[in-house]
């Protein structure tokens, strides 16, 4: 059982860095979105 709660925590810590990662992207879209659209690139 407690196999299978380290598991589950481990898949929940990686769902996590997932999260953050895809914040992370989000935001550098939406930056290069607006360089683009104000002619800065």
């Amino acid at each position: 059982m407690i196999a299978a709660a380290t598991h589950i925590a481990s898949i929940e810590a990686v769902k996590a860095t997932h999260r953050r990662a895809l914040a992370a992207l989000d935001a550098l879209f939406a930056s290069l979105q607006q360089r683009a659209f104000a002619g800065q690139l």
